[in-house]
């Protein structure tokens, strides 16, 4: 069984949410700790690993796809909760503290991983790969 035009354009798509998370995690990392440079391009590594067994409908590249999901939420629940509460010199209205959580930069983060999660969680899809 081959994976169809929409599995390959929605892993695609995660593929490049996931290589930006990874982009992100790099850039947030202080550059003189050594080890999570190794960390995150072995994390790099698997993420393209798991996109060449999501093309082949194999289990495992199917929950290493999760895991990927729960970490690029979990970017988005920190950077949300960041947004929300770090503010210096003055005390936001409630409508400054929403509009800085669902700006694009910080909502990819939430969204992405939901439409990952939502899509991939459908009893159709999930058949091909569990099979």
């Amino acid at each position: 069984m081959d994976s169809t035009r929409t599995d390959k354009i929605a892993i695609s798509l995660g593929a490049l949410f996931a290589s930006y998370v990874c982009y992100v995690l790099v850039m947030m990392n202080d550059p003189a700790v050594f080890s999570w440079n190794i960390a995150y391009g072995i994390l790099f590594a698997a993420l393209w690993i798991c996109v060449w067994g999501l093309l082949r409908l194999k289990k495992w590249a199917y929950i290493l796809s999760f895991v990927f999901a729960g970490l690029g939420l979990g970017l988005g629940a920190y950077l949300a909760h960041f947004a929300w509460t770090f503010w210096i010199f003055k005390e936001p209205t409630l409508a400054e503290k929403v509009l800085a959580v669902i700006h694009p930069r910080i909502s990819v983060f939430t969204l992405a991983p939901a439409l990952w999660l939502g899509y991939f969680l459908k009893l159709s899809v999930r058949a091909r790969f569990v099979s």
